[in-house]
This record gives structure tokens, C-alpha cells and sequence, in this order.
């Protein structure tokens, strides 16, 4: 399973080429062989300059699956500022300070 997890990593990375800043969220959905319930995997890997800064790994339960599935991804988004409009927000306000500053 982890040589599959880094393959299809390699793989997003080799095919989108990115060179700036980002995230990737992968959801991988595992029958566990003995219980048959499925588990919800994000793995949220940060990239800059061809390397990868840091890897998360959440596991959630079938029945929680779909609640937590929101509640994450809010999550998620309310730290990692994904939201594009918050993102450009965040960069005007810098920007205004660092114009304040400069006068």
C-alpha cells in the first residue's frame, strides 16, 4: 500500500509539474480485509521547490465518514488558507502593510 501511496504521489507530481507552493489532498478509500469497512485517508502534502515539506495522514471511520469528510476539509481549508479568495485577501492586506510601513 505505501509503494502504491508513493508511485501515485510521484505520479500527481510528475504530471502537474507544479514549481510553486501547494497542496494536494489524495482520498483513498481501503477494504480492510477481516472488518470490511472502509477508511477514509487524506493525505495532504505540501510542495515547494521540488520537495515535500510535510505529509498528514487522517483516518476516519465508515460511519463518520461523510461528516467528517466536511468537517475536515473546513478544517483543512481554515488552515491552510486554501480558499482562493481568503489567499488574495491575506496578500492585499500584506501588501497594504508592508505600503503603510514603506510610507
Amino acid at each position: 500500500m505505501k509503494k502504491k501511496l508513493i508511485i501515485f504521489i510521484l505520479y500527481l507530481f510528475n504530471v502537474y509539474n507544479i514549481n510553486k507552493q501547494f497542496y494536494i489532498v489524495v482520498i483513498f478509500v481501503v477494504k480492510v480485509n477481516q472488518i470490511l469497512l472502509d477508511l477514509l485517508k487524506l493525505i495532504i502534502i505540501k510542495k515547494k521547490k521540488k520537495k515535500i515539506l510535510n505529509i498528514k495522514i487522517n483516518w476516519r471511520w465508515k460511519g463518520d465518514e461523510q461528516k467528517n469528510k466536511k468537517e475536515l476539509f473546513k478544517k483543512l481549508v481554515k488552515k491552510k488558507g486554501m480558499k482562493k479568495g481568503k489567499r488574495m485577501e491575506d496578500q492585499n492586506l500584506k501588501k497594504q502593510k508592508a505600503g503603510d510601513e514603506k510610507k
